[in-house]
Order: structure tokens, then sequence, then C-alpha cells
């Protein structure tokens, strides 16, 4: 028994003003109207669902439990919201599923307890959710590997600082000299390791400039080629067309030096890596740009393999070949130069990569100038400030041997109360950014009250975090931890000599 003629035109009525696809169903599961946002969302004509069982709209593993459900809410009916927190899932006419919402209220329909559902595609949604869900996954783990990078690097700082040292002191040909050799590369690759975390989680200091994106990548021809050895076809398609995009350089071959060994790793027999450039407009209508792409004829990879490919940490090499930061690392630097990436593979069907970059009207950069030879030594008074004490050692250390005067400080009150109690000039406060209570920016500040003709060497090994954000003038005077005697000493020298 239907309802009444105008009790059903009504319904009609109220059915097609509502935006949502609503579908009402008699007590025994029975579709008796359903308006057209239904029908376009379960792929069917207009007038096929009325008369079919709800369980049609699901996947034939659910419709023998949705039966229980069923008998459960006509016993005791009321407003629910299924799919919430986890969206169930709908089957369409040709068979195909979608994650769905659904909001059931209880209706009277043909004299018993039927229902009324509301049923929205929660395809969009789960997409922000998963995009929101890795924003702050990525945002905390930036948050750990930034104190990680901070604390770190001071340590490194003191331990490749230290093998300078000891190594001055030792025969070259001596056993000491080679083992310090060793800790001192341990050292180093340790400090690569810290520096792909913050270029993950976009924290990494950048130094961008306008370049060619076909010149840059020609450029690195020769390199790709001894890298990929005999077995792999190298194509290159450079098109000088393809535009100018900022972008750190060094960061930039660090991308195609990881995604080109990605695709030869996936090429163990041979076969064919083509690397391309073209003008591409952005994703999403987001405006002109320019796309490098990586494609290799591999074995290709399973989608749930895809999904997962830019997670720090996972990668589908053995146990002990990789550390499974090489595509996350990518993924940061093209998306803090404001870039994305995308990638297209399946089983059997070989890989591609594919890098969008926002194209610039600017000029290219000029080239940079070669680092001048200087000086290592001097007879100026430098004030050291750091909070850890190892770092205040080794730099007082290396700065008396090679002439100066060392001021220590342990933190900026004492520095402060050291500069106001010195007569005598001070000529380069040498301080780490990121210190409790006051940072070295402000330190800067307060010792130049006292003593105006300080300069600044701003030293740090992270720059980033809520808590610990510090910007620098474009122009400040900056040394990156870790750094060796040499890099130590010729920052202060450049530092006390600029003009």
């Amino acid at each position: 028994m239907m309802p009444p003629r105008d009790d059903a035109r009504r319904l009609a009525e109220i059915l097609a003003a509502v935006p949502d696809a609503m579908i009402v169903c008699a007590h025994d599961g029975r579709i008796v109207a359903a308006n057209a946002q239904a029908d376009a969302l379960f792929g069917y004509e207009a007038g096929e669902l009325p008369g079919l069982s709800v369980e049609a709209l699901m996947p034939e593993s659910h419709r023998a439990a949705h039966r229980g459900h069923r008998t459960q809410y006509e016993r005791a009916p009321r407003v629910r919201r299924m799919g919430a927190s986890r969206a169930l899932p709908a089957r369409r006419k040709d068979g195909s599923l979608f994650p769905a919402e659904v909001s059931l209220g209880p209706a009277e329909v043909d004299g018993g307890a039927g229902a009324i559902c509301a049923v929205r595609d929660a395809t969009d949604r789960l997409k922000i959710d998963e995009r929101l869900c890795q924003a702050q996954k990525m945002e905390a783990l930036g948050r750990f590997s930034g104190g990680v990078a901070h604390d770190f690097n001071n340590v490194l700082s003191t331990i490749l600082g230290l093998c300078d040292l000891i190594e001055q002191e030792a025969h070259d040909a001596s056993a000491v000299a080679r083992d310090i050799a060793d800790v001192r590369a341990a050292g180093r690759r340790a400090a690569d390791l810290t520096r792909q975390l913050l270029t993950l989680t976009r924290r990494q200091v950048l130094r961008p400039r306008v370049v060619d994106l076909s010149a840059a990548l020609a450029g690195m021809e020769r390199t790709l080629r001894r890298l990929l050895g005999e077995r792999v076809e190298f194509v290159l398609s450079a098109d000088p067309g393809a535009g100018r995009v900022r972008v750190d350089p060094s960061q930039l071959e660090q991308v195609v030096l990881n995604l080109v060994s990605n695709a030869r790793d996936a090429l163990p027999d041979g076969g064919t890596l083509t690397v391309e450039t073209r003008a591409h407009p952005l994703p999403e209508g987001g405006g002109a740009g320019a796309v490098l792409r990586v494609r290799d004829t591999g074995a290709g990879m399973a989608p749930e393999t895809v999904s997962r490919l830019f997670e720090p940490f996972f990668t589908t090499k053995p146990r002990g070949q990789g550390s499974g930061l090489g595509l996350s690392t990518v993924h940061g630097i093209v998306a803090q130069c404001g870039g994305s990436i995308t990638v297209d593979s399946r089983p059997g069907g070989g890989t591609t990569f594919s890098v969008h970059f926002p194209r610039v009207e600017e000029p290219v950069s000029a080239p940079e100038e070669a680092a001048p030879v200087v000086p290592l030594a001097g007879r100026e008074t430098v004030l050291v400030v750091d909070d850890e004490a190892s770092i205040v050692r080794l730099a007082s250390r290396l700065l008396v041997e090679k002439g100066y005067v060392a001021l220590n400080a342990s933190d900026a009150a004492d520095a402060v109360a050291l500069a106001q109690s010195r007569r005598q000039p001070i000529d380069l406060l040498l301080v780490d950014v990121v210190m409790p209570k006051m940072n070295g920016v402000e330190l800067a500040a307060r010792v130049s009250q006292s003593h105006p003709e300080t300069r600044t060497l701003y030293m740090s090994g992270y720059l980033g975090g809520e808590s610990t954000l510090v910007e620098l003038d474009r122009d400040a005077a900056f040394l990156p931890k870790p750094f060796s005697a040499a890099e130590l000493l010729r920052a202060v020298r450049l530092a006390l000599d600029r003009r």
C-alpha cells in the first residue's frame, strides 16, 4: 500500500527540494521513494529505485548483516548518523563502490515503522581528512625532528671540530689519523641524515634562485649517465621552452638524483629511463608551471605501495638497504618551493614521477661568486655564547689557537653581564640562534646597547618550530651547524671583515 496520492506528491516535492540523495524505505527494506539526487548518486534511471531492496545499494558482503540491523531498527527507531567516523561502503548500479555517510530517521511508511535516509558521497571528505591527517603527522614529525636537529647538530659540531683538532696533532700516516678520518666521515653522514629530516618536514634553510629548469637538467646529464651505468638506456628530453622556476639549485639536484636512483633500482635487469621537462599548467588550475618527469619501464607498483611512497621511513628495499627518507625528502623539497609531485604506476606498467613547479618570469639569477680565500687567523675579541657548553669550549679553543681573544658565556644572561662590565671592545658576537629565555637575535640587540661596534655571527642547526622560530635578516652572517674547524674560522673571519 503506497501513501495516498496527495501525500505521495508532497513527499516527492520535499525530496526533490533536498540537495542530498534521499531514499524512503518500508519496514521490510523495500525502497518506496527516491529523489533525483539519489538516482544520480547510485547510477539509476528515474523510477528504477522504488521497488528495489535497500540492500541492493550496498556490497553483497554487507547485505545479510544489514537485514539484522533493519530488524533492530524497527524495534527501536531513532535518528542515527552513520559513516561519520568510518564511511560505509555503498554500491552503484554498475557495481562500483564509494564511501558513504548516511543519516537515518524514523518514518511511518505503509502503516509500519519505515525510515527516511539521507546519503552523501564521502569521497572528497575522506581525501580532505587524509590530507589533514598527513599534515598533522608531518607537523608532529617536524617538531620532533627540529628538536633532534638542534641538539644533534650541537653534538656533531663538537665531534667534527675535535676531529680537526686531534688530526692536527697526529701524523697523517698514524692509526689515530685514520680513525679520526672514519669518525669525521660518520659525523658527516649523520649530518646529512639530520638535513634530510629537516627537509622532509619543510624546515630546511633554503637559498632559492631563479633557474632555467631544462638547462639545470642538461647540466646534470653526465652525472646521471654515470649513476645509471650501461645496462639502463637513458633518454634525456629537456624542452628549452619549459621555463624558469625558483628553487634551491642544490636541492633541485637532490630531487633529480633521488628520483633517478629510485628508477634505476626498479630496473635491475635493464630497461629505459626517461627524464624530461615540459611547460605544463599546474594541477587543479594553479597557473603556469613547468613539469619534470622521471619515467622508467620497470615492474611498477601496486596501489597500496604508491599510496605510502612519501611516508617517512617507508621503503620497499630489503632491510638495511634504504632509510626510507629519499622520496619523503623529495616531497618536502618540492612542497617547500611551492610545487607538487604525483606518481603514476601500475604492476607491469612502469612508474612515472611528475614534479610540478610554478613558473616565474624573472631572469635567471646570476651565478654565485666563488667563495673568497680568507686567512683563518686574527687578533680580534670574540664573545662566544651557546647553551651547549661543548660548543663554547670548542669554538673558544679554535679561536685562541688562531690568535683571537675568546670570551665565553653559557647563556644570554651571562653574555649581557659580561658585555656590560667590559670596557674594551668586543669585535664579534658568535651566538647560537635558538637559546632558552633569550634568543640570539635578542641577545645581539642587548649587546649592541653597550658595544655598538660589535658585529654578529649567528650559528644554529635548526631555525624552525612554533616556539623557537627566529627570523634572521637576509644579510645576516650565519654559520649552519654542524661545522668543521675550518668552516668556523672562515665564517668568523668573513663576519669580521664585512663592511
